[in-house]
């Protein structure tokens, strides 16, 4: 994150602290008065450790006590709680602001001299002395602090150190006061790992909220214990620094964590080597008040829906759907294909992964979009009538989306250990068994699945895996190009036509090769649009260009790059070239020979 403002301390009284405040960053052309932006200048100094002062001091502060970095970083933790801390801001002494002509010129003077820039004063008043206490005069430091909205009002008393703290007895303390209990299935099927609960207690406060009732380090960090706390909230030391997380996964090789906070969630892994120590959980039972449960539609923002496969024959496989939100639609082979396109690209995590590389369905999607263009939804209506054969409806689940927000704890765990969402069983014949080989009985995922357009009438025989799909140039050579004048009255007539479409949708057409480029080839194509192959130098990867051919001689060729310039090819470096032509995808059976263009 970029730093937006240097901030230094200028004077401090019992309740008020005056800060310097200068932009630093030229999208930041404003400095806040907002009670929000100064709640986080209070507390940058105790987490930046680039002031070179004492950090133990700082930690010690008495705001130390009350807020932590996870705070920090919580917008909503900062709207609702900044009023409890601070009476009043205020702004003065603002020089600096950049001219009209600056604003409308990005490159006026004005922006070359940053010591020119927006600087002012802001001074904070809090309700105590000790929200303040850690700051100094001279005290300087930068920030990426912004301007979160406006604070909300603030009920109660103001926030004083100790005020309203109870400490009962950690073994009184309900070990699910502090945490939300958060069923796997509604994240990506990657963070659910073989072996995983269902439900997960996560902290949703700070560290500095919870207090550690057991550890296990040295010898005592062992397989055993920890998969004891498998799905329990924990704080661990690993590879950087401490973190709060719940082990999902324990293996004799690593340990996976699952971490969530409002609005974001992940995944992380430690070997045994990196992990120092394990600590188990528990909310202090202080400081309630500071923070509101977060609501889990926040959390479960994009839930998507489930499915889980239930059997699977030759040319068949029965799934389950669970409909997890509003627009969930299931009417024809359209969505049959997403379903099954879906498992591949959810379970392996995108196009680079094997899992996609291995699953004929997922390479049959990815070649049709890379040579036609058609974004991914339309291919499945596209596609669907030559890979699924028919989809029946087995049954249908009638039911609605619990409110997690109301439910007990208990009751959450009993929801997930037998859910009941609303949704249909439906059942995918293909036409061929390669379409569903990534599937298998008890697998679950999750799929955006929301209704695709009507499928497209398929013409000729169904899709079979072993067909190559293969570009192919279009006998039209006009195809593609568009008329234009020529950017130099000295450059060939042929210039006059440009490519209008991406530069993969062109191949060329005739090729020659290295061994065939000739003066009176190379002739013939001046000034026309050109596919160029070539090295940058020897065992070097073969790279392709297209582009307009402005010239040649024995030892290079000029080539077009801009409107009006030229860049040169050593000619020895050039593999293959030839008039550039759209390409068409053409499917090819095995054996088969791909149709020549005319021309």
């Amino acid at each position: 994150m970029s730093e937006l403002y240097a901030v230094s301390v200028l004077s401090k009284t019992e309740t008020r602290v005056d800060f310097h405040v200068q932009v630093v960053h030229p999208d930041s052309m404003h400095i806040p008065s907002s009670k929000t932006f100064a709640m986080q200048l209070l507390f940058d100094p105790i987490h930046d450790w680039q002031i070179g002062k004492d950090e133990k001091r700082l930690a010690r502060a008495p705001l130390a006590a009350q807020m932590d970095l996870n705070d920090y970083l919580n917008e909503a933790w900062i709207r609702k709680n900044a009023s409890g801390f601070i009476k009043s801001v205020k702004r003065s002494e603002v020089t600096g602001r950049p001219p009209k002509a600056a604003e409308r010129d990005g490159e006026h003077p004005y922006w070359r001299d940053a010591s020119r820039w927006m600087s002012g004063k802001l001074s904070v008043t809090v309700h105590h002395p000790a929200w303040i206490q850690h700051l100094e005069p001279s005290l300087s430091f930068e920030t990426a602090a912004y301007d979160q909205g406006e604070a909300l009002p603030w009920k109660g008393e103001p926030l004083a150190p100790g005020a309203g703290e109870q400490e009962p007895p950690s073994a009184s303390v309900d070990p699910t006061v502090g945490m939300l209990r958060l069923g796997l299935e509604m994240f990506s099927a990657s963070y659910q790992p073989e072996g995983a609960p269902r439900t997960v207690l996560v902290p949703y406060h700070g560290l500095s909220k919870y207090e550690v009732v057991e550890k296990l380090e040295g010898e005592g960090l062992c397989v055993r214990k920890l998969k004891a706390w498998m799905g329990k909230p924990v704080v661990y030391r690993g590879s950087y620094s401490e973190e709060l997380g719940t082990p999902v996964k324990v293996t004799r090789r690593e340990i996976r964590f699952f971490h969530c906070r409002e609005g974001s969630h992940g995944m992380s892994g430690e070997g045994w080597g990196s992990l120092s120590a394990v600590g188990l959980l528990r909310f202090k039972g202080s400081k309630a008040r500071l923070v509101d449960k977060p609501s889990y539609d926040d959390i479960y923002r994009y839930p998507g829906h489930r499915v889980e496969v239930l059997d699977k024959k030759e040319r068949q496989v029965d799934l389950r759907l669970s409909y997890r939100e509003p627009g969930a639609v299931f009417e024809n082979r359209s969505d049959a294909l997403c379903l099954l396109y879906q498992a591949v690209e959810e379970l392996s995590g995108g196009f680079g992964d094997s899992a996609m590389e291995r699953s004929p369905v997922a390479r049959l999607i990815k070649a049709e979009s890379e040579l036609t263009g058609i974004w991914r939804d339309e291919m499945f209506s596209e596609l669907a009538g030559g890979v699924i054969e028919r989809v029946a409806v087995l049954a249908e689940r009638r039911g609605k989306r619990p409110d997690f927000d109301t439910m007990t704890d208990q009751a959450i765990v009993d929801f997930f250990e037998n859910p009941g969402w609303p949704g249909k069983d439906v059942r995918i014949a293909v036409f061929e068994p390669a379409w569903i080989l990534h599937l298998k009985p008890g697998m679950r995922y999750n799929t955006p699945l929301a209704g695709l357009k009507k499928e497209l009438p398929w013409k000729g025989e169904p899709r079979r895996a072993s067909d190559r799909l293969v570009p192919v140039p279009v006998d039209d050579p006009m195809l593609g190009f568009t008329k234009r004048k020529k950017p130099r009255k000295d450059w060939p007539a042929a210039f006059a036509l440009e490519p209008d479409r991406n530069d993969d949708n062109y191949l060329p057409w005739p090729r020659y090769t290295r061994k065939q480029i000739t003066d009176d080839r190379l002739s013939g194509l001046l000034g026309e649009p050109v596919v160029v192959e070539w090295r940058a130098g020897p065992g070097e990867r073969k790279q392709t260009r297209l582009s307009n051919l402005v010239a040649f001689d024995a030892k290079k060729l000029s080539l077009e790059t801009s409107y009006g310039s030229e860049d040169r090819l050593p000619r020895e470096s050039v593999q293959g070239i030839g008039r550039a032509r759209v390409c068409r995808a053409v499917w090819l059976a095995k054996g088969q020979k791909a149709p020549r263009p005319a021309g």
